[in-house]
């Protein structure tokens, strides 16, 4: 292997199969990225470094509670990789466990997406893309996973060793990409950022894609740009706000709720009134679609 080719890695079976295998497969490239990982936080925050597994223990419960199929495969993937599950969690929550060890500070420019369909493509075919912009040693770890579950659409992922997604598409025709958003109050518990990539990849659909993502309560906000081969794109704001009313939710982020911008609360209302209420602990989402017209 050069550094110019990604690893491909294959995979089928029971969830905890898939990981397992993975885990045998990726076991070194995982290791290491455990440890640069972690040599990061502690470089970047000055917490010790037992304080970087302690915080990832926290998210332990939400990827049980809300994702149990990512939870068996995670465990398949620690009895694979021999990398105990308590510090595969480092790796499934980085940004949360960056962020939570360290002081709310200007973030620097990350990824970006893309996409584009109907008139604006030759043939009326769908596009949507990234670059994943993130600290340069993680590039090292990257690798693709092609996966056949059981009882899911089969999948093709890009991500780095040891965590358990990012973005990719499956063979329903659902693309996912995966964006940083600067929300300040966008940390707390919930199921890390990364993992809400996988919901949205089970589903046969854009918009049924976005709404398993926004499903459970998230650990940080995320954009995710969603497509699929029917030309929808949808592009979801998934964020931590407070505010009062759905309107001013809208306005913090420069929105205006109309038929192209809705909201859903908690995952699963959808409205379009801006004065609808709002209560603690409510998550708000902002979703954009359009249909290539």
């Amino acid at each position: 292997m050069t550094p110019a080719i990604l690893p491909f890695v294959h995979a089928q079976g029971s969830w905890g199969e898939i990981g397992r295998q993975i885990g045998q497969m990726c076991a070194p490239a995982i290791e290491r990225h455990l440890a640069a990982w972690t040599r990061h936080v502690v470089e970047q925050t000055g917490c010790p470094v037992g304080a970087v597994e302690a915080t990832a223990a926290e998210f332990a419960a939400p990827i049980r509670d809300h994702a149990p199929f990512l939870w068996e495969e995670l465990d398949g993937m620690a009895r694979g990789s021999g990398v105990p599950v308590s510090r595969l969690l480092v790796l499934q929550a980085r940004a949360e466990v960056m962020r939570a060890n360290k002081p709310a500070a200007p973030p620097l420019p990350e990824c970006t997406t893309f996409g584009v369909t109907g008139r604006r493509t030759a043939g009326g075919v769908t596009f949507i893309g990234q670059n994943v912009d993130l600290v340069p040693f993680v590039e090292e770890f990257g690798v693709v996973i092609r996966q056949y579950p059981q009882d899911a659409p089969a999948a093709l992922l890009y991500t780095t060793a040891g965590l358990l997604g990012h973005n990719g598409l499956n063979e329903a025709g659902v693309g996912v990409c995966a964006n940083f958003v600067d929300d300040p109050e966008g940390w707390g518990h919930g199921l890390p950022r990364y993992l809400l990539s996988r919901l949205a990849l089970r589903e046969t659909s854009a918009e049924a894609a976005g709404s398993a993502a926004l499903a459970p309560p998230r650990a940080a906000s995320r954009n995710l740009l969603i497509a699929d081969d029917r030309g929808v794109i949808v592009d979801v704001e998934a964020l931590r706000v407070r505010a009062a009313t759905l309107g001013a939710a809208a306005e913090q982020l420069g929105l205006t709720l109309d038929r192209h911008v809705l909201a859903a609360i908690n995952g699963d209302q959808i409205h379009g009134d801006a004065k609808s209420p709002l209560q603690t602990g409510d998550t708000v989402s902002f979703i954009s679609a359009d249909a290539g017209g």
